[in-house]
């Protein structure tokens, strides 16, 4: 018996040896702020937002490393930006070093995308009681409850004038049933059912609402396409909701599983966020496995921008990030002696 213990303890520091030489690192851009990218960079140790120059290829650290970032997002007054780390919303802004932690009234937990309507408010889905609902948060912590159910998950909130649109996800029998609804966005403390019903999806799961100038909203729908384990790729369709509230397929998509439910190798720590569809003017750039592409929601059409594979949807001024252990020229990070960071690059395309 006291030999098997040193095998097992080498069998550990062994395997713990091949995750760290073969994990996959990534790097994308979340934002742009004060003419600097910002690049969250994952590694087999964690998740690092840096602040990237992208004249002079300078790169520092946004964060301190014991954080791990997720959902970064700019607030509208443009002097600080927010992100959730363990179960928290913090509030950083460029002018102080450590960030600022939202005092919740209400424990909540599982948050979404935060979405901001000015610097004091935001709103998104989170759970409570195991179930998702719909609240808005104060930057002093106050939670006002606007949509709640013990037997209705409410997600994905998207505020559009005075409405809130929002994916109900209803079991019964077994069987998940979609939808969107809609209300007023001053209703407060309310049950979806309540609400009026926008669209009945069915059976078809749906997510992410996101805002498009034509019809007024897009929704993603998917579907886990059968495969041995992790080799498949999940199917997306985005719709636009047009204004019969009927769902028009625009495009599809496909994402390798192993990206949204592999081990930690390769799995995205934040899943499918950094590769959710972006609008920019009236075009909707999108990745797939094969590369990456823009609907034009005027002329209906698909247009292929690359065919580089692990890439990134991009920001508006077109950069899009990558896979930094496939071999890439570029990106790359570079460190100095010291191993500290010193320069960076990550791929762009003319938008």
């Amino acid at each position: 018996m006291s030999q098997i213990k040193p095998l097992f303890l080498c069998f550990y520091l062994l395997m713990g040896l091949w995750r760290s030489l073969y994990a996959t690192d990534y790097i994308y851009p979340v934002m742009e702020a004060n003419e600097q990218v910002y690049l969250l960079h994952q590694h087999q140790n964690g998740l690092d937002l840096l602040e990237w120059n992208a004249a002079t290829k300078q790169v520092s650290h946004a964060l301190a490393s014991w954080y791990t970032p997720t959902n970064v997002t700019l607030l509208p007054g443009k002097h600080a930006f927010s992100f959730i780390d363990s179960d928290t919303i913090k509030v950083k802004a460029f002018n102080q070093r450590s960030p600022y932690t939202i005092p919740l009234d209400m424990p909540l937990y599982n948050f979404t995308i935060i979405q901001w309507i000015d610097d004091a408010h935001c709103y998104c889905s989170a759970t409570k009681q195991g179930v998702f609902g719909i609240y808005e948060i104060s930057y002093d912590g106050e939670v006002t409850q606007k949509v709640f159910d013990k037997s209705i998950d409410c997600m994905y909130p998207q505020k559009l004038g005075a409405y809130l649109y929002y994916i109900t996800r209803a079991l019964k029998e077994g069987v998940y049933y979609y939808s969107i609804r809609r209300c007023m966005y001053t209703s407060t403390s309310h049950s979806p059912e309540d609400d009026e019903l926008y669209i009945d999806c069915g059976t078809m799961p749906i997510a992410f609402l996101s805002r498009i100038p034509v019809e007024g909203i897009g929704v993603l729908s998917y579907e886990i396409k059968e495969a041995n384990d992790l080799q498949g790729t999940v199917l997306f369709r985005y719709f636009c909701v047009s204004k019969e509230k009927k769902l028009e397929e625009c495009f599809s998509f496909y994402i390798s599983k192993k990206l949204l439910f592999g081990d930690q190798l390769d799995r995205l720590y934040e899943s499918l966020l950094p590769l959710l569809p972006r609008l920019r003017g009236d075009n909707v750039y999108f990745v797939s496995s094969d590369g990456m592409y823009y609907f034009d929601l005027i002329k209906k059409e698909v247009v292929c921008c690359n065919n580089v594979s692990y890439c990134f949807v991009p920001l508006l001024s077109g950069f899009y990030g990558g896979s930094l252990s496939n071999n890439m020229v570029i990106p790359y990070i570079k460190y100095d002696s010291y191993d500290s960071l010193q320069l960076c690059q990550i791929p762009s395309i003319d938008l």
